[in-house]
């Protein structure tokens, strides 16, 4: 680790003075952060790119996560190897390891409800799009150095899974992709994402995701779903300490909490919009997580805490860096 982020004392969180403060029971370090392409930042140039990650490294940052490298399936599919790049040697500048994500599919909340015998069939062919992308990022990119994981960005919800039958289809899913991208690549690390909206009980959510999980992954991501207030924080202990019971210390996959550092502010009927959290408000997510996990990731520095964005997000990077609260 580069640097730890020193999350506040409760006392401090009570009394509304939410500065990073260097308290022995409350420090945990802030390890990765997502970036999530778009058309936006796939115009980048490199020396863009080389700032950005210059920030991330005075951060304190040692791991990024490129959230997906293929958005959308079909004629409407973007390709986003091309920034990589970029990306390369930016993140190799700054000593910062990367994590690619592979495909992203749109349709995947409404493809997950289909019957069995469908579903079964979405994830062989989601597998087969994912090891074709596979082969193309080592063919292009398999030496190297700061490359050293996969992201797979199906993320795990707590509703979709209780069903035995259906959660044996998932986890023969995500077990045979991340066998399959092991075996010609054992020496990289496989992470995903999973989240609560609190439709499921504490203990039967960390008994699903533990079955789904199992052994296949070196990293399992929590996110704390904070971005949109859902659940409200007082409920995420229960989740957190059920996680944490239920995962132990296994060695594999290790367990990190994703700390929301946004507020969204979409309007009825129009796309999602979202802002920096402020500096108070990301202090409570972080103190929510912080007994329960030994790492925290952000989501996402390029959208919410590059001080390039403007007024709040650099409030909120120089919260994040210890520079006083931000405001």
């Amino acid at each position: 680790m580069k640097t730890l982020f020193h999350i506040v004392c409760l006392s401090a969180a009570l009394a509304g003075t939410l500065t990073p403060a260097r308290a022995e029971e409350g420090s945990v370090s802030v390890r990765g952060t997502f970036i999530q392409l778009n058309r936006e930042l796939a115009q980048r140039d490199g020396v863009w790119w080389d700032g950005l990650f210059s920030r991330i490294d005075a951060a304190g940052i040692d791991e990024v996560i490129v959230q997906y490298l293929a958005d959308g399936i079909g004629e409407e599919a973007v390709d986003y190897l091309p920034v990589l790049e970029h990306i390369f040697p930016a993140a190799e500048a700054h000593g910062i390891e990367l994590a690619l994500g592979l495909e992203h599919d749109p349709g995947w909340w409404v493809e997950i409800t289909a019957p069995e015998q469908v579903l079964r069939d979405y994830f062989l062919l989601r597998a087969a799009r994912n090891l074709r992308l596979r082969k193309r990022l080592l063919d292009l990119y398999g030496d190297r150095l700061s490359w050293t994981g996969y992201y797979i960005p199906d993320e795990i919800d707590d509703l979709s899974w209780r069903d035995p039958e259906r959660r044996g289809l998932l986890g023969d899913y995500l077990g045979l992709l991340a066998s399959r991208l092991r075996e010609n690549d054992p020496g990289r690390k496989i992470s995903v994402s999973a989240f609560c909206r609190g439709r499921t009980e504490p203990g039967l959510f960390s008994r699903n995701l533990f079955e789904l999980a199992g052994d296949s992954f070196d990293l399992l991501l929590v996110q704390d779903g904070q971005g949109g207030g859902d659940p409200e924080i007082p409920v995420l202990p229960l989740y957190y300490r059920a996680l944490r019971d239920r995962f132990g210390e296994t060695s594999r996959p290790r367990l990190a909490a994703v700390v929301e550092i946004f507020e969204e502010t979409t309007a009825a009927g129009e796309e999602f919009s979202a802002r920096p959290a402020s500096p108070a408000a990301a202090a409570g997510r972080f103190l929510a997580a912080a007994p329960y996990f030994p790492e925290i990731w952000i989501f996402a520095f390029a959208a919410y805490t590059d001080p390039e964005r403007g007024k709040e997000a650099a409030a909120l990077y120089s919260f994040l860096r210890g520079e006083g609260n931000g405001e």
